[in-house]
């Protein structure tokens, strides 16, 4: 069973995370570690923390997700390793990963440019979020309601993939 929609998260109920996600370049490798390094820095203000306290921050928000402490070492490990990462982006899974944790991001903390506005998956995630918070897109979608353009960024680009590379044996 895995994650249906953003509503799982919001709800507060445990969810369970299919296990290929876990280690998959796209969400794993690209997404989850990045999100994780852009929270880190710009939210908890952590770009200036040493390496322990960067390492500690980065392994319980790894542990949230289900990710073994055995694969929370390989990441900390691989992170910042220029050739490591390269072994991690050799069919550009992980980049394209990273790419969807940054438009996650900036649209849960309202910080896109205005061709990030204007993408298909940004207008897809602005139907999806108004619907998630029962109000009319058509009335128009506030500052406020970044949260959840976030969330449904989220779901629609990591859902793309799953669905892309493990063709309806998950989702």
């Amino acid at each position: 069973m895995g994650i249906s929609s953003a509503d799982d998260l919001l709800s507060g109920k445990p969810i369970s995370i299919p296990m290929v996600a876990i280690i998959d370049p796209y969400v794993a490798a690209g997404f989850i570690t990045s999100f994780s390094v852009i929270s880190m820095s710009y939210v908890y203000k952590g770009a200036n923390w040493n390496n322990k306290k960067r390492t500690e921050f980065l392994m319980e928000c790894w542990k949230v997700v289900g990710l073994s402490t055995e694969n929370c070492h390989v990441y900390a490990r691989v992170m910042g390793d220029p050739a490591a990462e390269a072994v991690w982006d050799k069919d550009g899974q992980y980049s394209k990963g990273s790419e969807a944790a940054f438009l996650s991001f900036g649209a849960a903390y309202g910080i896109l440019n205005a061709e990030d506005l204007q993408s298909d998956i940004i207008q897809t995630a602005q139907q999806k979020a108004a619907q998630m918070m029962g109000i009319d897109k058509d009335l128009g979608f506030e500052a406020g309601d970044n949260a959840a353009l976030g969330a449904a960024v989220s779901e629609l680009t990591i859902q793309k993939h799953m669905k892309k590379h493990y063709s309806g044996s998950l989702i």
